[in-house]
């Protein structure tokens, strides 16, 4: 079975994000979405993608457009609860499609920690382990790994970069306090 990779670039005030997915060509149902890419100044959206794939295609599909679509609306700072069945979760180990799907509950002004994230889990040592599944996360935004902080509120990591993580938080209405941690309100 042959398929192809295709991606669509939505710009942001962010910048261009790019939403990546695989399709076998049969139908819209066999379409998956492997990857998000996150902005990165001064590269765009095509850019992002041929660094890893270098033979995907811009295309434009119905299916793909509606999650694309909510994409935008989100970056302009609505809130967005995307679908995750469209998601291509191959290649991803269980624990981390447990931390993801936990990961995904988190709701729009809300944060949590990678140690919360991990007594999810039934594994209540594995924060760092919760920590780097979230730092590869393919699916950032779609999956809002940015709304995972440190237990003492400072913002952690973030593929996007501390800068972007920050900014979406500030997007979301979360505010930091005098030393650009986040206070116990926002918490889940």
């Amino acid at each position: 079975m042959h398929e192809d990779i295709y991606f669509r670039v939505v710009p942001s005030r962010f910048g261009d994000t790019a939403v990546v997915w695989r399709w076998s060509g049969h139908s819209d149902h066999e379409i998956r979405i492997i990857r998000v890419l996150l902005p990165e100044p001064g590269v765009s959206g095509g850019q992002l993608v041929r660094r890893q794939w270098s033979r995907a295609y811009e295309k434009h599909s119905d299916e793909q457009e509606s999650v694309c679509a909510m994409l935008q609306s989100f970056l302009a700072g609505a809130k967005v609860v995307f679908p995750l069945d469209t998601l291509d979760f191959s290649g991803i180990t269980p624990f981390q499609k447990t931390v993801l799907r936990i990961e995904y509950r988190v709701p729009y002004g809300k944060v949590t920690t990678y140690g919360h994230l991990a007594e999810q889990t039934g594994k209540p040592g594995a924060a760092r382990a919760v920590g780097n599944t979230l730092a590869r996360n393919p699916f950032p935004l779609i999956i809002p790994c940015h709304r995972a902080v440190r237990s003492d509120g400072s913002i952690g990591g973030f593929q996007g970069g501390t800068d972007l993580k920050r900014r979406l938080l500030e997007q979301e209405g979360i505010v930091f306090d005098i030393t650009g941690r986040i206070p116990r309100r926002y918490f889940l």
